[in-house]
């Protein structure tokens, strides 16, 4: 009788969950009449009031004096326009909001004229201020005009939208001078076929703003807190659950059965009420947006901002495409729970093989410990369920390539890293550790060279059908190192608000060339850490018989280069 009525509240609480889901998922969408005519006032900024266009504000992201300047302007043919001019690498903006409609969908265009505008950001260009999307962008037109176009729909209940004629864009700051003129904001039935469609409720990423001093306050206390409360549940299960006789393995299972599903059920309600962390969470969606409407081919267009690397993108474009089914916004929390819903799944998938990598070694009652162990660990929780991180994304795979790589299992545990890599750069840190193994192996065990050659073989597969798709429209074949290049020198930071050393010495949002033991730069210290620390994990996994110590020297080196590096965040 217990079981059953225990199988009726999990029962119960699963439709709960899934109706919860469902409810966040479907929207309904409302039709409107067009609405007629030119939405924009002054468009031609030929109304000018002390220098200045009217009806049209400025913006811009670094506003140091003489950065840029942004004032009405005659052209050369007589043109009435609005000028941009950024005399130093910057985001600036005219911007004018206007009342829209709900679900509706919007055309808007301008003429634009460059000039000198740095081809490698994000030129001249059209958008929607909040937006993660522009137009085309252009670098230089010759003293021709020319005109862009970007298509947009608005989002259910949305009654307004800041339009920016801009140059440059978030991620993308840029120099150079932009004339725009008759800008114009005309509602349509429905865009072009083929056609991009900006999702106007999808948030832009909020860019991160410069600290110099950080982790007091109220923060510490807190996270201390979270500690405490995770080593109290860690006692409770460690007297609980490793305590005791022998465990049957029906009960085992149902007992992990149970864990896994109150691990996912907690992580369900908290994605449901936890807004995710604005920068990235704008990024997912906006990139998902992208991947399903313009496709993998056309995806990382010159100027566009995107620091990840693409396996992770075709992820993202399924979830893009699922938004699209159910009509759901990725700038809702519903469209939020959709992001999270990967590194969610993959923190299950993670208790899981805790589990099952430890209950043979260790026995089943300690093997569920640890299970829960990882299942509740906060870190884990806040990251992937409330702020909508993919780190347990890759600790699924690092996980997994591990331990193929351990039972000498090369032909699966290279390919599995090269797509690691390929989701996230992170990974490339287990580079130096990877070689001195399969060093070992070749010379040590002649059977293991075999199964190496067949891994390196797969590596080079998994890398070419992820990566080509998104080679089709690129200039060079060898864009994707260019990528990994700019993603890794685009933090040039000693540190980014991250608690390691460089933060101790006061290195948060700090240059990496600034001086910081007389003439050594942080940069300089970082790296020297970094090969150390890559030594070290090295010499770790060669001290151990055979490739026992494979996991020992992974955490050793990830951790001592989150520790010691720079450029961390």
């Amino acid at each position: 009788m217990k079981n059953k009525t225990k199988g009726s509240l999990v029962a119960a609480a699963l439709v709960l969950v899934l109706a919860v889901c469902a409810a966040a998922l479907l929207g309904q969408k409302g039709e409107q009449p067009v609405e007629q005519g030119n939405l924009l006032e002054n468009g031609d900024f030929s109304a000018v009031t002390g220098g200045m266009p009217d009806h049209w504000n400025t913006g811009m992201w670094v506003t140091n004096a003489g950065a840029s300047y942004l004032e009405a302007a005659t052209a050369a043919d007589g043109t009435t326009a609005a000028l941009v001019e950024n005399v130093a690498a910057n985001d600036a903006r005219f911007e004018q909001t206007v009342s829209v409609r709900e679900n509706a969908t919007y055309r808007l265009t301008a003429r634009v004229m460059a000039e000198g505008c740095d081809p490698e950001q994000l030129g001249a260009n059209v958008s929607f201020l909040g937006v993660y999307g522009t137009s085309e962008d252009v670098h230089d037109t010759d003293g021709a005009w020319k005109t862009l176009t970007l298509y947009a729909h608005t989002g259910k209940g949305q009654k307004e939208a800041t339009v920016c004629v801009r140059l440059g864009g978030y991620g993308s700051e840029a120099t150079g001078r932009a004339w725009f003129t008759d800008v114009q904001l005309h509602q349509v039935e429905e865009a072009p076929v083929g056609a991009f469609v900006l999702d106007l409720s999808t948030p832009a990423p909020q860019k991160e703003t410069a600290q110099t001093e950080g982790g007091r306050g109220a923060v510490i206390p807190g996270l201390l807190a979270v500690a405490a409360a995770y080593l109290l549940a860690a006692a409770v299960i460690v007297r609980t659950l490793l305590g005791g006789g022998r465990m049957d393995e029906p009960r085992g299972y149902a007992k992990l059965a149970a864990l896994l599903l109150a691990a996912l059920l907690l992580r369900v309600a908290l994605s449901a009420c936890v807004a995710g962390y604005g920068v990235d969470m704008g990024c997912f969606g906006a990139w998902a947006s992208r991947m399903a409407a313009a496709g993998p081919a056309n995806f990382y267009e010159e100027g566009y901002f995107c620091d990840y690397p693409p396996a992770y993108m075709l992820v993202l474009g399924a979830l893009g495409g699922l938004a699209n089914l159910f009509g759901l916004s990725f700038g809702t929390m519903g469209g939020e729970m959709l992001l999270k819903t990967v590194p969610i799944f993959c923190d299950i998938l993670l208790a899981l093989a805790v589990f099952l990598a430890t209950d043979r070694v260790v026995g089943r009652r300690p093997a569920l410990g640890m299970a829960a162990l990882m299942a509740l660990n906060p870190a884990y929780i806040i990251a992937g369920a409330c702020w909508g991180q993919i780190d347990s994304v890759l600790a699924v795979m690092l996980v997994a390539l591990l331990l193929l790589a351990r039972q000498g299992r090369w032909q699966a545990a290279i390919p599995l890293f090269a797509l690691a890599v390929l989701a996230k750069p992170q990974a490339g840190l287990l580079v130096p550790l990877g070689l001195a193994a399969l060093a070992r192996d070749l010379v040590k065990d002649r059977a293991a060279r075999r199964p190496i050659a067949l891994g390196l073989l797969g590596g080079v597969i998994v890398t070419a059908v992820i990566v080509l798709p998104f080679s089709i429209n690129q200039a060079s074949p060898l864009w994707i190192v260019d990528k990994y290049v700019e993603t890794l020198s685009s933090y040039a930071y000693a540190t980014l608000s991250t608690g390691n050393l460089m933060f101790l010495l006061g290195g948060n949002w700090t240059p990496n060339a600034q001086a910081v033991l007389g003439p050594i730069t942080y940069g300089q210290l970082g790296m020297a850490l970094m090969a150390l620390s890559f030594a070290f994990g090295i010499a770790v996994y060669l001290r151990g018989r055979g490739r026992k110590r494979l996991f020992l020297a992974s955490a050793a080196t990830m951790q001592l280069v989150f520790v010691l590096g720079s450029k961390m965040h």
